[in-house]
């Protein structure tokens, strides 16, 4: 989906003598986008222009577990962080939950794919985790739903479901990568702030 023109104004902001912001929101379809354009300065007399997701649409996850010891001592972990934030549980419970359940081993990723059966229609922190669909030719295995999701005649990315979706708790799930989505906000790694927003999803599961 394309952006189709910046509102009337744009702010811009000097945070300091090497550092400027400058901010045009877009709307799409009568929505506000979440990704801004900001220009920093790299060099003397030498500026780059890049996107990011906007400040109050997205939060680094990794200071949400700055208190946990087995969060510093994790890796590939996006599958825990996922459900820790979209089924609102602490870092351990969730760690729990997925090893439990999804079959992971301690700092090796997630089969999500193939495991993922084994947590639809099961509660949690009283939030029932139900199938929100797939993208075309990403349905996982073992899943008995076969409701594509579109967006318009293509896919969704994670920018166009997060602008489509301000209200729910979601897993986003993209290729090798999961990301959460709560009432509009994004939860990722801080890279994601600047990359992340152009994937395409594959599927998406939803805590009701």
């Amino acid at each position: 989906m394309q952006d189709l023109g910046s509102t009337p104004s744009a702010s811009t902001k000097k945070f300091s003598d090497c550092f400027w912001q400058s901010e045009n929101f877009y709307y799409i379809r009568g929505m506000e986008s979440i990704v801004i354009k900001e220009t920093i300065r790299v060099g003397f007399g030498s500026f780059h222009e890049r996107k990011k997701i906007r400040d109050d649409r997205f939060v680094d996850w990794s200071k949400l577990t700055r208190d946990s010891s087995l969060a510093k001592n994790e890796n590939n972990d996006c599958v825990v962080l996922s459900f820790m934030i979209a089924l609102g549980l602490t870092y351990e419970s969730a760690h729990e939950f997925v090893k439990t359940n999804l079959n992971r081993k301690n700092k090796k990723g997630t089969y999500t794919n193939i495991y993922l059966k084994n947590i639809l229609g099961k509660s949690k922190n009283r939030l029932k985790i139900k199938y929100f669909g797939h993208t075309n030719g990403k349905q996982p295995c073992g899943v008995p739903s076969n409701k594509v999701i579109k967006n318009g005649n293509s896919n969704y990315t994670v920018k166009t479901f997060t602008e489509q979706h301000d209200k729910g708790r979601y897993v986003l799930i993209v290729k090798g990568h999961a990301i959460a989505l709560v009432d509009g906000v994004l939860y990722g790694n801080s890279v994601e702030q600047y990359k992340g927003f152009r994937r395409p999803i594959n599927y998406v599961i939803e805590m009701v």
